[in-house]
């Protein structure tokens, strides 16, 4: 049986181990002091290591926070999402009735510490509760079996964070189109947020400059503008459009929304609205030239439309308010699923209104077939504002920009009620 060593032996043998070997590095004048230190912790932790020590080795190293964090509703829990410039692990810290929260992101009990971006999966209803969280994320350079070889620990400031409380009348944000022009978003946001705040922000699609190459467009373009638009501190409901189904990074993007179904759509709810989350795809056929014989679309809207079609017709009975988000309200591709038209099972569980982007410019209307009353918030970076009141959704756009024109001193108005 192996007794081990105590902590000062193992202190010693490590300090010994490294004097030793700074030392016969010496010579290399051109790898710099800092490096050297490094590497002598390294080599001596390993040396030690076979001296049954084993643990956590601390290294001189520290993470840094490329983006405050947003929080991300995915339906059945929040997803808690910030960048690093270090790969490593990630968690969250909140309080509730005085007892205290850690949640990791981990994989099947595993912690990741491969990721630079990390999304932190937490209980909706106590994360609601704390009213505010920190994020730490930590730098791991090596984890081998028996050893990992760790950062210092980065820890944020505590954010607030306001779920529902409540509240009679509940103000949502609807973002689509943006393309990259945030700086245009964050004035059309004053302007439709100056008499009252969101109590939460739907980003509708088509967020993204162009396409979706790397992980660094993915933080940019969308993360970066889910925190400025929240504060890091309301919930945000991500809608993927057709834009952000290109690029070599597109596959990867739902890894870090952690949905009940595993894929980009789901239901969710706010208090006493009932949502449901489509994600539309491409606007295009499979085959077109554009798509490099890289899309199947087609295969997947036939999984996403039986998904639909299979959720009980009282899903939403138990909400005041129903509301539908999608990128584009033409569901289909005519080419593809027969034509046939989306709209009908997502009316037939009592959702009234459908709003939506990718057309580019302002228009509210109804489906023909199923009576769904459609708004399309138009324009790049334009922006609407969901008011959820008195049993009615009133919705209304006021944007000093649109397909980067400026739209007079007071923008451009337009409004719906049902």
């Amino acid at each position: 049986m192996r007794s081990g060593l105590t902590s000062p032996m193992k202190n010693n043998i490590i300090g010994r181990c490294k004097l030793n070997i700074e030392q016969g590095l010496c010579f290399m004048d051109q790898i710099s002091v800092y490096f050297k230190g490094l590497l002598a912790t390294i080599v001596a932790s390993l040396l030690a290591w076979h001296a049954s020590i084993g643990g956590v080795v601390p290294l001189p190293i520290n993470t840094k926070f490329v983006t405050a964090p947003a929080v991300f509703d995915v339906g059945d829990g929040y997803a808690v999402m910030w960048a690093t410039d270090k790969k490593g692990m990630a968690w969250v810290t909140f309080e509730v009735d005085g007892k205290e929260y850690t949640v990791y992101d981990s994989a099947s009990g595993t912690i990741r510490t491969d990721e630079t971006l990390h999304a932190v999966k937490v209980d909706k209803d106590l994360f609601d509760q704390a009213g505010s969280y920190r994020v730490h994320s930590a730098y791991i350079l090596f984890n081998f079996g028996y050893i990992t070889f760790r950062g210092a620990e980065a820890v944020s400031q505590a954010y607030d964070f306001r779920g529902y409380e409540g509240q009679e009348t509940i103000r949502g944000l609807f973002f689509a189109d943006v393309h990259g022009q945030k700086e245009m978003a964050y004035q059309n946001t004053a302007l439709l947020t100056q008499d009252a705040p969101a109590d939460f922000v739907v980003l509708g699609g088509d967020i993204a400059r162009d396409w979706l190459l790397t992980q660094k467009t993915f933080v940019d373009e969308i993360l970066d503008l889910a925190v400025h638009m929240s504060g890091s501190g309301i919930p945000v409901v991500y809608v993927r459009g057709n834009h952000e189904c290109r690029g070599a990074w597109a596959t990867q993007m739902r890894n870090y929304f952690p949905t009940p179904t595993g894929e980009l759509y789901f239901t969710t709810s706010y208090g006493p609205i009932g949502a449901l989350v489509l994600d539309t795809g491409e606007d295009k056929d499979d085959d077109d030239p554009q798509y490099g014989g890289l899309a199947d679309f087609d295969a997947y809207r036939k999984q996403h439309l039986n998904w639909i079609k299979g959720l009980r017709s009282d899903t939403f009975d138990a909400y005041e308010y129903k509301v539908c988000y999608a990128h584009k309200y033409n569901f289909n591709v005519p080419a593809q699923q027969s034509g046939e038209n989306w709209a009908i099972p997502v009316r037939a569980l009592g959702i009234p209104l459908t709003l939506t982007g990718h057309g580019h410019t302002n228009k509210v209307f109804s489906d023909a077939e199923s009576g769904m009353v459609i708004f399309e918030d138009g324009g790049t970076a334009a922006g609407s504002l969901a008011t959820f009141s008195g049993g009615q959704i009133s919705v209304k756009t006021r944007h000093l920009w649109r397909n980067h024109r400026r739209l007079g001193r007071t923008g451009h108005v337009l409004s719906c009620i049902v």
